[in-house]
């Protein structure tokens, strides 16, 4: 249920819209038509599935408040995309914008695969080998892989996984269940790289669904 204050700053968002615009939902609604998506300018954090709320993009950010949602299938992963803004209420500038693939086909552990900081990978000449990233150095190099099930990750990270990353050092990777994210967090995707984004997402997702060469290891 919505509160008496969220609906107060909803309504004080529609008014200054009403007076001065809103571009961002302008370029969005056209993105949104061209690519088929259905576009609503704002839904309530509540009516995204448990296991999303659960992930780090979402946890602990108990006034987190989504805007210009966009979604629709993916035939080839047999996926619903879902892409949005991500904000705090009360006026904070912050916005990350997230892609979501969800599909049945997916049954992935608790993970993150995330950028490197500048300290990281000073150390990283430290790093294990049992690290599933170690196969492949570049990789190693440039994203930190956070889980407790990294021998059940192993399947995934083959050597067209990697590559796929790569195309994308700046966006970090989030997955459980039968969701995958991909986002750059604390950065707002404009409207002309958005499609590259989402591709990103996709072209990972398809790799884990088919890509089985680790099986035959």
């Amino acid at each position: 249920m919505t509160s008496l204050s969220d609906r107060l700053e909803d309504l004080f968002d529609d008014a200054k819209d009403a007076l001065i615009g809103n571009q961002r939902q302008l370029d969005l609604e056209q993105w949104s038509e061209k690519h088929r998506y259905h576009y609503i300018k704002r839904v309530p954090i509540s009516s995204m599935d448990l296991a999303v709320r659960s992930l780090r993009l979402f946890r602990n950010k108990k006034r987190t408040r989504i805007y210009h949602h966009m979604s629709g299938p993916d035939p080839d992963t047999e996926s619903t995309v879902e892409i949005m803004d991500l904000g705090l209420r009360g006026g904070n500038k912050k916005v990350t914008t997230c892609v979501i693939f969800d599909s049945n086909l997916l049954n992935l552990p608790r993970f993150i695969i995330r950028p490197k900081k500048a300290l990281e990978k000073v150390t990283s000449v430290f790093s294990t080998q049992d690290d599933p990233l170690a196969p492949f150095p570049e990789l190693q190099k440039h994203f930190t892989l956070q889980t407790k099930h990294p021998q059940y990750m192993e399947r995934y990270i083959t050597e067209q996984f990697s590559l796929r990353i790569l195309t994308h050092p700046e966006l970090t990777l989030e997955g459980l269940d039968n969701f995958l994210l991909g986002y750059r967090e604390g950065a707002r995707t404009e409207v002309q790289d958005l499609k590259s984004q989402v591709n990103w997402v996709r072209d990972i997702t398809e790799t884990i669904l088919f890509d089985h060469s680790n099986e035959l290891l």
